[in-house]
């Protein structure tokens, strides 16, 4: 009984890394070249922010639509995750159609919705697998960072396939839907333990901070270096280059980052992603982008590992939602203001001005942490 138990747990852990490698493969292609196909529909760099910000605040309505779902019973998770990604492929398979960028922002929010709706079950999944020392969190996140990197690469190698986008995300999404089908069904560790709300908004608040200030990043990075004169498989290469930082970080000191104090890792966090986006603005030639480009290991990895932790622990038999609402907060409203200003902001200054900007904001969240109790 007990070795069928672990041949179970071993082949849901199997079906979670696939997950996380094509969820974020198709990541891998949307976020390094979704702004290049909305420049090339002929939308203005406002309109681009406009646009990608919409794919950010779907986030906000993901604890909703697991409230009214998973958390209500009304739907298993694993058959939730299958039905979200199956949801998500077919509406970005219309994004083509639509008629104005109106039309499409409509199409890129209710994408967002399905899309972002089923990370967090995933992730509640994987860090109670953790809890239960079947699988190490940070080594199963990782392949979803192999599946960034996989995505970006090949859409850079393959022009004609960045510019096929929707058709592109839609493939990694039905993926992703296969796997889930065989990934374990999320279960609480806790499951009478109570949320710690105090502690909790203040996780979510550096959450938002920190997504905020990446929003010149996420949102124009790619314009950026179009602007300086690389080819798209170079963009794709310095995607890579960030991506392959946090693989390393979650690989061999994961562990070690979700032990520490979750104020010092956001600390150390804020700190070098002003130091990045500062960098950013003044440079963009390849001695600078190296190093730059490596602090990804600490503005993305440390933070986001910090962060789930923390909000695991905090948020008791509520974990799979908590997980959801921090993605919300962060992923999701700070990412869509974060891209909205800097969209803003290079509109009337240049990106470069943008990327200074958000140096700012990674700065305001050192003055938070104050408020931290995590």
């Amino acid at each position: 009984m007990l070795q069928r138990e672990a041949i179970i747990a071993r082949s849901g852990c199997i079906g979670l890394a696939l997950f996380y490698f094509g969820y974020f493969a198709a990541m891998g292609v949307l976020v390094p070249f979704f702004p290049l196909w909305l420049a090339e529909r002929g939308l203005s760099t406002q309109a681009i922010g406009a646009v990608l910000a919409a794919l950010s605040a779907a986030k906000l309505l993901a604890p909703f639509a697991l409230r009214a779902s998973v958390d209500a019973r009304r739907i298993a998770p694993r058959r939730f995750l299958v039905a979200g990604a199956l949801a998500a492929a077919l509406t970005a398979l219309a994004w083509p159609k639509a008629p104005n960028a109106s039309a499409l922002f409509l199409l890129v929010l209710l994408f967002g919705t399905f899309w972002s709706s089923i990370l967090p079950v995933a992730d509640f999944a994987a860090f109670a697998a953790h809890e239960r020392e079947e699988a190490d969190y940070a080594r199963l996140r990782l392949w979803g960072s192999l599946g960034f990197i996989a995505g970006s690469l090949v859409a850079g190698a393959v022009p004609s396939l960045a510019m096929r986008l929707p058709w592109a995300v839609a493939a990694c999404l039905l993926f992703v839907g296969g796997a889930a089908a065989i990934a374990p069904d999320a279960r609480p560790v806790r499951p009478r333990a109570r949320a710690r709300m105090r502690p909790l908004l203040g996780v979510w608040t550096a959450a938002f901070l920190m997504q905020c200030s990446h929003g010149a990043y996420y949102g124009f990075f790619s314009l950026r270096l179009a602007e300086a004169g690389m080819a798209k498989a170079a963009i794709a290469g310095w995607w890579t280059l960030g991506v392959a930082a946090e693989i390393v970080l979650m690989a061999f000191w994961g562990a070690r980052v979700q032990a520490l104090a979750t104020r010092r890792v956001f600390a150390a966090s804020f700190a070098l992603a002003a130091l990045r986006w500062l960098g950013l603005a003044i440079s963009v030639s390849p001695w600078a982008l190296v190093p730059l480009q490596l602090l990804h290991a600490a503005t993305f990895a440390a933070f986001h590992l910090a962060a789930v932790a923390a909000v695991q622990r905090l948020a008791g038999a509520r974990a799979a939602s908590a997980q959801a609402w921090h993605g919300a907060f962060g992923f999701g409203l700070g990412a869509a203001v974060g891209i909205a200003l800097a969209g803003a902001i290079a509109e009337r200054a240049g990106l470069a001005a943008a990327f200074a900007a958000d140096a700012l904001i990674a700065l305001l969240g050192l003055l938070v942490l104050r408020m931290m109790r995590a």
